[in-house]
C-alpha cells in the first residue's frame, strides 16, 4: 500500500462503465498517485465503487470525497468503511459530509434541519435530542 501524499486525484466516474473506471483506477495506480478519490452525487454509490477497484488494483488508496450523511445512517457508514478497509488492505480515507444538505433534504421529503447534530451525537455513541 502507498504512502498518502499530496499527490491524489479526485474524479467522477459517474458516466463511467465500470470496465472504464476500473481502467482509470489502474492508469492512476501505474502513474504512481497515492490515492484516488471519489465523491458521491447523484450515481454510483461510492462504497460498492471503491470495492470494485480496489479488487482490480494493488497499490492504490481510496477516499471517498465525500459520502453523503444525508444518504445513510452513521452506522451504515461504518459498516461499509470497516468493510472496505479490510478488502482495501486498510488504504481507505472515510471522508463524510452533508454535501448539498439543504438541496438534498428537499429531494428526500424530510426535515434534515437537525440533521449534523443527530449524526455527531450517534457517531459519538450518544442519545441524540430531538
Amino acid at each position: 500500500m502507498r504512502e498518502i501524499t499530496t499527490g491524489g486525484v479526485w474524479t467522477h466516474t459517474e458516466t463511467m462503465s465500470g470496465a472504464d473506471a476500473v481502467a482509470l483506477a489502474q492508469r492512476i495506480e501505474l502513474l504512481g498517485y497515492s490515492t484516488l478519490w471519489l465523491p458521491e452525487t447523484a450515481g454510483k454509490d461510492p462504497f460498492a465503487l471503491i470495492g470494485m477497484l480496489a479488487a482490480n488494483t494493488t497499490e492504490l488508496r481510496f477516499a471517498t470525497g465525500i459520502a453523503n450523511m444525508f444518504h445513510r445512517h452513521p452506522d451504515e457508514m461504518k459498516q461499509a468503511a470497516l468493510t472496505l478497509a479490510d478488502q482495501a488492505g486498510g488504504g481507505i480515507i472515510h471522508g463524510i459530509g452533508r454535501s448539498a444538505g439543504q438541496r438534498d433534504a428537499g429531494r428526500s421529503g424530510r426535515d434534515e434541519t437537525k440533521t449534523l447534530a443527530r449524526r455527531q451525537a450517534r457517531t459519538h455513541g450518544e442519545e441524540p435530542e430531538t
